[in-house]
């Protein structure tokens, strides 16, 4: 951050047009959105997208926005060719008038109050075709799944900081920013009304493009919404896999054999160390020399991630790392099984 924000003008400011899709509610609904809302003004127009009238978020979103004159809800319909968070987006940017960026954020996020302007600051740079935030997860005091779920957020969250330091491509579809221009050039809406994902089917335009993210770390927010059932973390982690294969299918390939060799030594790990205990001699014959290499590896990995935000816990986290780490590498492997996506009930 301290590298790249010199690059910015920080008198940056200009007409910004903030997309949130929205299917559903929860009790925490009516408090995020007001958080996104408060940064409603003439220079930030808000649309929420929501897919039919019957949707519970398009009565929350109208009740919220009738005394917001530069906030609106917008009826998508439901989608027939994508996702119905693809039609949303569309939806939400055809309503969203001649702003100069689009902004696209989850509706469940927390942002801080200068989140808006910081995700929009790196735009600046002409050079800078997108920018992203993310989710650090804030685990508290849940269980297996729960804590799994951080596990692999944190995770994720590398991966992504990762990819845009060195291929400049990285997208969290919970936070992006991108100039409307750009958006028109790059053909995002016809992209986006025939794939399953917004964020990754943007990522693989700019790659095809040469286009450039940033990931903004100023932009991460902090979040408690975590999937509390272990098999369920599993299968959010496979469909994030799923998106990988089908829109960078030649890294999905090259990551398989690996990860898959990082499953087998997870799994064999505790069994190595028993035939440790029972034949001593024999441990670096049943490969045990390479399981715990990889057990200690990923406790560094684990300690390091002190770097890149708060891990409460952190004992218990370094405890259960190589345990809940199965859950992302098993999820990978299982996408070798399947061409399908399914999400929210609905199969891609």
């Amino acid at each position: 951050d301290r590298w790249l924000r010199p690059r910015f003008q920080p008198d940056f400011q200009p007409s910004i047009a903030l997309v949130v899709p929205c299917k559903g509610t929860t009790d925490e609904s009516p408090e995020t959105l007001r958080a996104l809302l408060a940064n409603a003004s003439p220079r930030c127009r808000i649309v929420i997208a929501v897919e039919s009238e019957a949707d519970p978020a398009c009565t929350l979103g109208r009740s919220l926005v009738q005394d917001q004159p530069h906030a609106a809800v917008v009826v998508a319909g439901l989608a027939t060719t994508c996702a119905q968070m693809n039609h949303n987006l569309v939806a939400g940017v055809a309503a969203s008038g001649d702003s100069e960026v689009l902004v696209f954020a989850d509706a469940d996020l927390r942002p801080g109050p200068a989140w808006l302007k910081e995700l929009v600051l790196p735009l600046s740079d002409p050079s800078v075709t997108a920018s992203t935030g993310f989710r650090w997860p804030t685990p508290g005091q849940g269980g297996p799944g729960v804590h799994a779920h951080a596990h692999t957020t944190m995770q994720l969250y590398t991966l992504f900081t990762f990819a845009c330091l060195v291929s400049s491509v990285g997208l969290w579809g919970g936070a992006m920013a991108i100039r409307r221009r750009d958006y028109e050039r790059l053909g995002i809406d016809e992209l986006w009304r025939r794939t399953t994902t917004p964020d990754m089917s943007l990522s693989a335009q700019l790659v095809k493009t040469g286009g450039r993210a940033v990931l903004v770390p100023t932009c991460v927010t902090p979040s408690d919404d975590l999937i509390a059932q272990p098999g369920r973390v599993v299968s959010w982690f496979k469909r994030q896999c799923q998106y990988l294969r089908a829109h960078f299918p030649g890294v999905w390939a090259l990551l398989l054999p690996p990860v898959a060799l990082l499953l087998l030594l997870q799994l064999w790990l505790p069994f190595a160390l028993v035939l440790g205990v029972v034949a001593p001699d024999r441990f670096a014959a049943w490969a045990g020399e390479a399981a715990l290499l990889y057990w200690l590896g990923e406790l560094l990995n684990g300690a390091l991630l002190g770097l890149l935000g708060d891990v409460p816990r952190r004992g218990r986290y370094l405890a259960t790392l190589s345990v809940f780490r199965v859950i992302p590498h098993l999820g990978f492997v299982l996408t070798s099984l399947t061409r399908t996506i399914l999400w929210a009930g609905v199969r891609y």
